[in-house]
């Protein structure tokens, strides 16, 4: 497996935002924001690639998302 960190430093995600964040098309940018970005992301990585995508947030502190997917031979 290889995997990716991304971290970021921002105002981390609500726990009402978290356990919808894989499950549904979500937003928090309002009119501006389709809530497609993680979703399909999410889907892709699973389905298309076998790997797995997670997160862990902190309100306030922010936000570390994990890509993990295999290695092919």
């Amino acid at each position: 497996m290889i995997q990716f960190k991304i971290q970021d430093y921002g105002v981390g995600i609500s726990n009402q935002v978290k356990d919808k964040l894989f499950k549904e098309m979500i937003t928090t940018r309002g009119k501006n924001g389709t809530g497609l970005g993680l979703y399909m992301s999410y889907s892709m990585i699973k389905g298309n690639f076998k790997g797995d995508m997670y997160f862990e947030s902190e309100e306030g502190k922010g936000t570390t998302f994990y890509i993990k997917v295999p290695i092919s031979e």
